[in-house]
């Protein structure tokens, strides 16, 4: 059997727990994990990829991050010292090697997870993780380039395939499931909802927004307009953008439009002198401190053709930045006032039966007209949540998904780690274990649970001589690998 352990919460449901078997490891063994990219830069994709595995615990988790592409400095500064990097430096176009280097990689370090982002390292992946054997393949979808908005029956039927070869499909805006269960034919039961987080406290940056603006050569008392676009790509459509901020610049002539990012600038450079706009955009280029640079920001823009679930409008919401942004993918699940695009004005009104909230197994009376309206009302001015309903400012609640793993600490002194909890737990509730058992008592317990027999009285008294620390463990073993204990259990389903 294959075992490997995964955690999700769906918005509908309580956290849920899987465990499927990868062998049979022993604890101090470390699960093997290889996430593939394309480029790894700071995109939001690839930022997700890297907070996820450092947040990793190096001790349970080998991670690996492939590249198909190359590594950029700055992506290469984020990653945690424990992580290894492979780049592959493909070029333009179908690359088949790239399947060949994955798959040694694979079979090198035996990888357990082989986990794929959108459709560039689809095929390369589950190809490479086929070839080499590896027990466990993911997809993630994240969203759609501009050329991906009517795929051709080849990709199409090369989807289907690919995807059937998954554990999981997984995909961090709603609007995705939908187009992967009839375009890819997969059943939804492996399509996997996992939205996008967002470390609170990280934004919680106080210093001055004219400080913050000098600091990035950005004019004091101007208003300054902002994007952060991990690499300038079509489906972010920084020419709109272009043209937008020329008109805003006839009524706002000393507005300025920051622009932070990576990839190829040339032809967005060329486009604002075109406009006239040049010396009232800058190019910031790539950055770490987003924090510092949202801060500068008095709006935050986003024009992009299409978005699963943005990172940086999620950022710009944290950092308490006013977001203006297109109405595509993902984005309207993130945005107030506007109730007919709210997951949870969709489950509360019914729109999606099997999503009901609340559910009718809860045997909660169902949520009357009046009051669902009052909650379309309500999403639709703000929504606004009084404080001494809030529980705690954002920055002082960090969810649980957002630390970093760790091993806790043995409580009290008993030997056995399992022990140790559970009499950590009863102590908590008041409750005393029974006294344990005398000798005689233990093994007749033990052979009537796994054998379903009696002792000899020869091995009730050898037992009890017995002073061996481990004398219990070898009468388990024992009793395991004997033929009375497969009688015993199998008698349920033998004639």
């Amino acid at each position: 059997m294959k075992r490997f352990c995964y955690m999700y919460e769906r918005e509908n449901t309580p956290l849920q727990e899987g465990i499927l078997q990868l062998g049979s490891p022993t604890l101090s063994s470390k699960i093997k994990i290889a996430h593939v990219v394309g480029r790894l830069s700071l995109g939001g994709l690839e930022l997700e990829v890297i907070r996820l595995l450092n947040r990793l615990d190096p001790e349970r988790y080998a991670a690996t991050i492939i590249a198909t592409e190359s590594i950029t400095p700055t992506a290469r500064e984020l990653v945690g010292k424990h992580i290894k990097l492979v780049a592959l430096n493909k070029r333009a176009g179908m690359q088949w090697h790239v399947v060949r280097e994955i798959a040694e990689w694979c079979r090198s370090q035996r990888i357990t997870i082989l986990h794929s982002h959108n459709w560039t390292t689809f095929l390369y992946s589950v190809l490479a993780g086929t070839r080499a054997g590896v027990p466990i393949l993911i997809h993630g979808e994240h969203g759609r380039e501009t050329h991906d908005y009517q795929p051709n029956l080849k990709q199409r039927l090369a989807c289907q395939w690919l995807a059937r070869r998954c554990e999981f499909i997984t995909a961090v805006s709603e609007d995705i499931i939908p187009l992967l269960a009839s375009m890819w034919k997969i059943p939804s039961r492996k399509i996997v909802k996992m939205p996008i987080g967002v470390a609170l406290h990280e934004f919680d940056f106080t210093a001055d927004r004219h400080v913050a603006k000098r600091s990035l050569g950005l004019p004091e008392n101007a208003p300054v307009l902002g994007t952060i676009i991990g690499n300038f790509r079509p489906v972010k459509d920084l020419p709109t953008m272009l043209r937008a901020f020329q008109l805003l610049q006839r009524e706002v002539p000393q507005a300025v439009l920051a622009v932070v990012g990576g990839g190829n600038l040339h032809v967005a450079e060329q486009q604002a002198t075109d406009l006239g706009i040049a010396s009232s955009v800058r190019f910031l280029g790539e950055r770490r401190d987003v924090p510092r640079v949202l801060a500068a920001f008095d709006l935050y823009v986003n024009s992009s053709l299409y978005e699963g679930m943005s990172n940086a409008i999620l950022e710009a919401m944290a950092a308490g930045v006013p977001v203006v942004a297109t109405q595509v993918g993902g984005t309207p699940a993130i945005v107030p006032h506007d109730a007919k695009n709210s997951p949870l004005f969709r489950f509360v009104s019914g729109e999606v039966p099997e999503l009901l909230m609340p559910p009718k197994s809860s045997g909660m009376p169902a949520l009357t007209a009046d009051e669902i309206e009052l909650i379309r009302v309500w999403i639709d001015a703000g929504p606004n949540w009084p404080d001494e309903f809030a529980g705690g400012t954002a920055p002082a609640k960090v969810h649980w998904s957002l630390k970093p793993l760790e091993r806790p600490a043995k409580p009290g002194a008993e030997t056995n780690p399992i022990d140790a909890f559970i009499h950590a737990k009863l102590a908590e509730n008041n409750l005393v274990p029974s006294p344990e058992a005398d000798r005689k008592t233990l093994i007749r317990r033990l052979y009537f649970d796994l054998i379903g027999l009696p002792p000899t009285p020869e091995e009730v008294a050898a037992f009890a001589a017995d002073t061996d620390g481990n004398a219990y463990e070898k009468i388990v073993d024992r009793l395991l690998a004997s033929p009375r204990y497969g009688e015993r259990w199998a008698r349920h389903w033998l004639d």
